[in-house]
């Protein structure tokens, strides 16, 4: 009876691996393998000292064999489960940091909006503000001005009867 060593042997057990189970994840069963490689290297050099004293049969070290080959791929499904399980824990950990990373850019881009949202409101109202102390300024102007015109107007005109009154009035004196 020959005892599992080499690559070859490693890859003939790992046939029935699922398809994302790498050699990575299959580092973590080679020391089972080497366990079993020991025991059943034991028990073949037990079983020729014992069969010489018949204290074991052929069949009884073929049981034993079969008994550490289904723990063996007893282990080897548990450690599949937990790899399984640990992937599927990353994942959901990647997925989750995904969209919470997502959901930042989002808020920050809702508050760069709101922002420029708010800045642009700002700007439109001190322009509309400016724009009102503008067209005050020029009304207010364009009043002044009128009324500077109205009084010298007035101005003249009173210039100008003061001006017939004197004429008027100097003849008759003398």
């Amino acid at each position: 009876m020959s005892t599992l060593s080499g690559k070859n042997n490693q890859q003939e057990i790992y046939k029935d691996l699922p398809l994302s189970y790498d050699e990575s994840q299959a580092s973590a069963v080679v020391p089972v393998i080497e366990q079993i490689e020991m025991i059943t290297e034991e028990i073949v050099a037990s079983s020729e000292e014992k069969m010489s004293g018949n204290n074991i049969t052929k069949n009884q070290l073929l049981v034993k064999v079969n008994e550490l080959t289904a723990a063996f791929n007893k282990q080897k499904e548990h450690h599949i489960n937990k790899i399984s399980l640990y992937q599927t824990t990353f994942e959901k950990q990647k997925q989750e940091m995904k969209e919470n990373h997502a959901n930042e850019i989002n808020i920050r881009k809702k508050h760069k909006y709101e922002y420029s949202k708010r800045l642009k409101n700002q700007e439109k109202t001190h322009k509309c503000k400016r724009e009102e102390r503008e067209r005050n300024y020029k009304h207010e102007t364009d009043l002044m001005q009128q009324t500077i015109n109205r009084l010298e107007q007035t101005i003249r005109t009173l210039q100008t009867q003061i001006n017939n009154f004197e004429n008027v009035s100097t003849p008759e004196l003398y």
